[in-house]
Formats: C-alpha cells, structure tokens, sequence
C-alpha cells in the first residue's frame, strides 16, 4: 500500500456519496472482505482500526518532558478508602472550601490524596503537605533546598517558598521580614503576594516600616493587603474626611440605670444611595479609626456594637477581621448568638484571625449558636477537624434538629431530598474522631437513613480511616 493517507480519503470519499469503497480499497483488504453479508461495513471497521494504528500522530524533534509528580512527606490514602474519598468529593455538591477542609481532615490524619482521585486547587487554603503539587501543576521545576536562604531563594519554587517562609515566621518573625526586605520585590505579583502574606502572623510593630514601603508595591493587591496589617498595628489607612463621614451614620448612646453601658447604633438611612455609599465607607476605614471617631477604644466599640441590619453586621466583621487587633477580633467572636446577626457563619471571618487555642475555648460558645446545618462551625474548628468527640456535638440543638430531619415521615412516604441534612452530616463527618463517627452514623441509621445513604459516607470513611501513625 503505497500511500495509505491518500486511500482511505478516496475511500471515505465514495462513502460520503453514499456509495461503495470496493474499487478504492487494497486487495487485501477486499480479500479480507470477500464474502461478508455487509463488506463496506467490514472494510469501515478496517479503515478506522487502520487509522488509529499507522496514523498515530509523532512528536516533534523536540518535545517537552513534564517532570514526574513530586512525592510528597504524606502516605497516599489507602486504596481501601479511595472509592469512598471519591464518593465524597464527586457526589456532594461541595464549593471549594468545603473540598478544603476535606483535604485538611484527610491531612490531620496522616495522609494525601490520590492524584488520580482529587488534584488540589491553589485556593490558599490547602494544606502546606500539597505544595509540591501546586507547583508541579504551574510547570515549576526547580527543587528546593532544605533550609530557605538569600543564596537559594530564586531556587524554591513559589508554594514551597511560602510554606518554608510560614515556618520561618513561626519560630523567627524578624528573620522571615529580612528575607521579603531582601528578595520579595523580584517576583512576580502573584508570587510577591503570596510571600507576604506570612506578614499577617505574628505581626508587631516591628513590621511597621517595611508594610509602609509594600503600600506603595507595584500590586494593589500588595497594597491593600499592607494597608489592612497597618490598621491592625492602630495606624490611620484613610483620610479624616472618610472616618468623619463614617461617623456620621452611626449613634452613641448610654443604657442602663445604674451600670450605665455605651451603645453604638445606626442612624436611620433615608435612601438607597446613602445605604450604598455607608456599604464603601465600611470597607475603606479602619475599625481603629471609627472607634477614634466616635470617642471610644476599639475594644469598647465591639463590645458596644448593636443595630439589627444583617449587611452592616456583615460589614463590621469584616472590617474587624481585616483591620481590627488581636483583641477586638476575640471580643467580638465571644459575642457569638443564636441570632441571625452574630451567628457562627456571619462571624467566620474571625476564625482564621484566633489562635487555635482561643478557637477551642469558644467552641462550645460557638457549638451552642450553631446553625441547623452546622456549617457555621466549619471554620472555627481548623486544626480540630477529625478529633471531636461525639458528647461535644450530640447535645446541640443544630444535631437534635438533623436527627429530626432524618426521621422517615409519618405517612411513610418518601422524604424529599433535604440539603440541609446532608449539609450537616458532612460537616459531622469533618468534626467528629473515629469513635464519635461511628455513634453518630449508627444514630442516624436507626433514625431510619439508609446504611448507603451518600449523606453518610464521609462519617464511614472517617470511622474507618486509621491514623497513618498507628498503621502497621
């Protein structure tokens, strides 16, 4: 067969036209053929396995080699539990925090994903064992050193860096400063910002001067993220003409008879451009430059914060988590309520700004005002997840209201699908030990869900997933 390219084309020619390829085929394909009830369709089935075997495409003369998958410092999830790792993240509906924390459970266990299974995405949330792998997937080569220098900075690849940088800030803040002083300008924006975010622990006025210099940074995203650690340190970030205008939506005031206590309340907006206009003044100033605005310390306007506009609520955590102290950010999360205001989810953004040792004290604070979905708690228990006992989460009305929801109904009719029990059961299946996971799953089925319920497998691969410390 001379040219084979150029046969089958006549071939599908005659095809296209409805006719037979016979005169176009290769005897010996015609031989091969000869006889059959259907040969055009014989010869169709040769030509495509013809196709797919001698007209396989070739690499260039120069092709590009990716590097191997880096191994990681975890074991591999055991291939016993993979199938139920990929029930998990493939059949809930999960958005990527909750894929996060997924990995964090598996992590604080002891091991890593399948790459097959789940390849992580850089959210910045996951966990540090992963960024071999995050830079694997941007094409960076280069292998790090073991100890992050001035000589071998250009050396790390970004992710590592960032984890090696954390470490450093850890245990010597000054030092991990030193080496962005020196180092952080020649990267790239996203890389840059990324280093400097580990400003953002154990941050101290020793910082002051070298965030000064990152507010005027080619990034704005640099800047903005500079100007928000400035603020926590008691530095104004906005012009007196904003704080001022600020303040002017909002009201002091004194309650009580005999223990007098200050309030701070929201004047009555009068048009909708005067609710947007407050919206952007809360994202522009400080909470140490309100409080100064309206007479009092930061401290003392967390404690007197009230109003009962669920936005502007929204918008004082967020502006105490980015801007305000240590301090502030733990009285407000103490405030923690039933109500819709000061919920465990509205107040999440306090989570990540708390020590885990403050995070533990307050969760029965925050277990109590949870959510019927239990969600709300998520964030607050990072670097606890798989390691709750069953007694802190059974007696909470959010999984007395989820043992309800699972109950069969009373006519015996099928259930709708409930998202808020599913909800619920995931983060169970996050929070709970091993022992409490296999309560709480045998307390469900005999509430009458089904044993193969999807709702319930990530509390049956918690239950059986050994710590990779105590495998054999």
């Amino acid at each position: 067969m001379a040219d084979l390219p150029s046969t089958l084309a006549q071939m599908k020619g005659r095809w296209m036209i409805g006719g037979s390829a016979a005169e176009a085929a290769p005897a010996p394909w015609k031989m091969a053929v000869a006889g059959d009830d259907a040969p055009d369709l014989a010869m169709l089935t040769i030509a495509a396995q013809a196709m797919q075997v001698a007209l396989r495409p070739t690499p260039g003369s120069h092709p590009d080699l990716l590097p191997s998958l880096p191994h990681l410092a975890l074991p591999v999830l055991p291939d016993a539990h993979r199938a139920a790792f990929r029930r998990v993240i493939d059949g809930t509906r999960m958005h990527e925090g909750f894929r996060d924390a997924l990995l964090q459970f598996i992590a604080g266990r002891g091991y890593v994903v399948h790459p097959l299974d789940h390849m992580p995405r850089d959210s910045g949330k996951v966990p540090e064992v992963y960024a071999p792998w995050l830079d694997w997937k941007k094409s960076n080569t280069a292998s790090p050193e073991t100890t992050l220098t001035d000589d071998n900075w250009a050396h790390w690849r970004p992710a590592d860096r960032a984890v090696a940088l954390a470490r450093i800030r850890r245990s010597d803040p000054s030092a991990a400063r030193r080496l962005l002083e020196t180092n952080a300008s020649d990267l790239p924006a996203e890389a840059r910002f990324r280093a400097v975010q580990v400003l953002a622990e154990g941050l101290s006025p020793d910082d002051a001067d070298y965030l000064d210099t990152l507010t005027k940074d080619r990034s704005s995203k640099i800047q903005v993220f500079a100007t928000q650690l400035l603020s926590r340190l008691g530095a104004p970030i906005e012009s007196a003409e904003a704080t001022a205008e600020l303040s002017d939506f909002f009201a002091t005031g004194k309650q009580g008879l005999l223990k007098r206590r200050v309030t701070v309340t929201p004047t009555k907006i009068k048009t909708d451009a005067q609710r947007r206009r407050r919206h952007v003044l809360m994202g522009q100033v400080s909470l140490t430059s309100l409080s100064q605005a309206l007479g009092l310390r930061a401290e003392d306007l967390v404690v007197a914060w009230g109003g009962s506009d669920p936005a502007l609520t929204q918008d004082f955590v967020e502006m105490v988590a980015l801007t305000g102290n240590d301090a502030a950010c733990g009285l407000l999360a103490k405030r923690c309520d039933r109500s819709d205001m000061l919920s465990p989810t509205r107040l999440a953004p306090l989570a990540a700004r708390l020590a885990a040792t403050d995070r533990k004290t307050l969760l029965p604070t925050i277990l109590k005002a949870a959510e019927t979905s239990l969600t709300g708690v998520q964030a607050w228990a990072q670097g606890m997840l798989g390691t709750l006992p069953a007694k802190v989460l059974t007696g909470t009305d959010a999984f007395k209201d989820l043992q309800t929801r699972a109950a069969p109904s009373k006519d015996g009719t099928a259930k709708p699908a409930d998202p808020i029990l599913d909800a619920g059961l995931f983060t169970l299946g996050l929070l709970l030990d091993r022992d409490g996971a296999e309560a709480v799953r045998t307390t469900f089925v005999r509430a009458g869900m089904s044993p193969a319920d999807p709702a319930l497998t990530l509390l049956a691969l918690n239950a059986a997933l050994t710590p990779s410390g105590d495998r054999p």
